[in-house]
């Protein structure tokens, strides 16, 4: 485990729920001038401990513009049903946004280099003219945008851009959600920084305008968005090879004849280069004294340090359009909702291809904790509150193409979404909250007393911010 404060603490798997829900409670309490200095620690890690200058000058071009709002301001809201949140959002953005009457932004794009062409086209225009009205044209087609060709324009280009076979960005291991491909630099050697930037001032635009991308993010590029910590839950969905290698080498003694530095041999530019994960690691071993050092180092490298030039430009590409005071009341969960729209969920579906196992193996769903738990996934949740449910257990609130059957783990093996039953623990009172597996959809009930009980608790679990119980960037 890591702590709220940034330091390691290994706990007995006994103590791992109470420890979560300490957790959870600290970062429940957290204000919003708390969560500004974590996000601002968040962005300096991502720029080798300096924030850069391009991207302090992004975020204070566009606070001017919201006025007198306060910090108290912005806690209010953080309080508020989502619903209410995106209304307040929308608000506030209008005061961003450039009037149609004072100034709009024409550009011709060609379909069949909808990439490439965007690119030249924006160009030549400034970090104002993405908060005009746009209208776009096709070359070598009629039609007068009234609204509907820059829609169209804007799912095909944010398909092609995030689209893995571009190479600047690519799938998670589950294969779900996009992320920054660290290896860009080989893919696009010209212009992956350029693309990057690109592709973050068109998410900003998506939020300024209400629109939707065309893919999903993953969870640790929402979270880098809104500047909150990654969890080791994160680092398990992207590289579940190297969790999995840090976890036997946290649990094996005698690493000290591994014959392991603090440093990583990695590819870049086509070339194998040794990178040092902290001055002089080169030629510091590895032990059983420093091993926890070492993986926290590691983690922090794979998700922050491999891919620090290009996140840095995405972030700075979003901020020069939508001020990222804005984006703090939202989870990463809810920003997920705003960029990639309310997936429609079928629970008839959803339950045909899901499989029990533990104590609900034998009478499936006729078991009476599968029952409340499918009466309230039906009857009690909101499309919201089932989307929220589904990324809290699979790490998406995006079914895949060809519904719940086509489920996948973290390799990309078949693997439906499974319910589990938890140990029953020796005080009937202390049955523990609902966890999941994100790389194997896997969702742990405990043998709950009643239905209001799970509603209770599956209701919380979805809802909490789980961005912030992890491993610190500072």
């Amino acid at each position: 485990m890591v702590r709220i404060d940034g330091t390691l603490a290994w706990v007995a798997a006994s103590d791992v729920h109470r420890f979560e829900e300490e957790q959870r409670a600290a970062v429940a309490a957290a204000g919003p001038g708390e969560r500004g200095q974590r996000a601002a620690a968040h962005r300096a890690a991502c720029g080798g401990g300096i924030v850069p200058s391009f991207l302090l000058q992004a975020q204070q071009s566009l606070q001017d513009l919201l006025g007198s709002l306060h910090a108290e301001d912005i806690a209010g809201v953080v309080a508020l049903p989502f619903r209410a949140k995106q209304d307040w959002f929308t608000e506030q953005c209008g005061k961003v946004r450039i009037p149609y009457s004072d100034g709009r932004k024409s550009l011709e794009v060609e379909r069949s280099r909808i990439v490439e062409s965007t690119a030249a086209a924006c160009r030549s225009i400034d970090q104002r003219d993405y908060r005009k009205t746009w209208r776009i044209r096709f070359k070598g087609e009629e039609g007068l945008d009234a609204g509907g060709l820059y829609r169209e324009w804007f799912q095909l280009v944010t398909s092609a851009l995030f689209d893995p076979a571009l190479g600047v960005f690519t799938t998670t291991a589950a294969g779900r959600a996009i992320t920054i491909n660290p290896a860009s630099a080989v893919a696009c050697p010209d212009r992956h920084l350029e693309l990057v930037h690109l592709a973050g001032r068109l998410v900003g635009k998506a939020l300024l305008t209400g629109s939707t991308v065309a893919c999903r993010l993953s969870l640790p590029m929402l979270k880098h968005i809104l500047g909150v910590p990654l969890s080791l839950q994160d680092v398990e969905a992207v590289d579940k090879p190297l969790f999995d290698s840090l976890k036997l080498l946290l649990r094996t003694p005698g690493v000290d004849d591994w014959m392991m530095t603090f440093a990583v041999d990695e590819d870049v530019l086509g070339r194998r280069r040794e990178v040092e994960l902290k001055p002089g690691g080169a030629s510091m071993d590895v032990t059983d004294d420093n091993k926890h050092e070492f993986v926290a180092l590691r983690l922090r490298h794979r998700m922050l340090g491999a891919i620090a030039p290009q996140l840095t430009r995405f972030l700075a590409g979003i901020y020069e359009v939508v001020p990222e005071r804005l984006l703090s009341v939202f989870d990463f969960q809810e920003l997920d909702l705003l960029l990639s729209g309310m997936p429609k969920v079928s629970v008839s579906d959803w339950k045909r291809n899901t499989i029990y196992e533990g104590e609900f193996r034998s009478r499936g769903a006729e078991s009476t904790v599968i029952k409340w738990f499918w009466g309230i996934v039906e009857e009690d949740f909101t499309d919201e509150e089932r989307a929220r449910l589904l990324q809290f257990v699979t790490g998406s609130a995006q079914v895949p193409s060809g519904g719940f059957a086509r489920l996948t783990s973290y390799d990309g093996i078949s693997q439906k979404f499974t319910i589990t039953s938890m140990p029953r623990p020796r005080n009937p009172r202390n049955v523990p909250m609902p966890r999941a597996s994100t790389c194997f959809n896997r969702l742990y009930l405990g043998m709950y007393d009643s239905r209001e009980e799970l509603r209770r608790r599956l209701t919380y679990v979805s809802n909490i911010e789980l961005a912030d119980v992890g491993f610190q960037t500072a």
